[in-house]
């Protein structure tokens, strides 16, 4: 492993522990709307991924027209795992 790749997964693990953190100081923090998180993980990988499933939305509140949003915390967890098991099939 060259140092490159090292200080990539550090930075990564980081960065997942990092938001973890936050959102269990701050639950708030963790939400980001459908638009939020368009912009932060890309539009059609995050529709990909609810269409499959594989990320779940969270309703506030119980009527049907309540906003959904969706966990910073598990989008990055579902990219990093992503990654890693590119590494492992390369």
């Amino acid at each position: 492993m060259d140092i490159f790749t090292l200080k990539q997964s550090i930075q990564e693990v980081a960065e997942l522990t990092a938001t973890a953190m936050m959102k269990h100081l701050d639950p708030s923090f963790d939400e980001l709307k459908f638009k939020d998180a368009c912009k932060f993980a890309g539009t059609r990988w995050l529709k990909w991924h609810i269409k499959e499933g594989n990320i779940q939305r969270i309703r506030k509140g119980t009527a049907k027209n309540s906003p959904c949003y969706y966990s910073r915390t598990e989008i990055l967890a579902l990219k990093k795992a992503e990654s890693e098991m590119a590494k492992i099939l390369n």
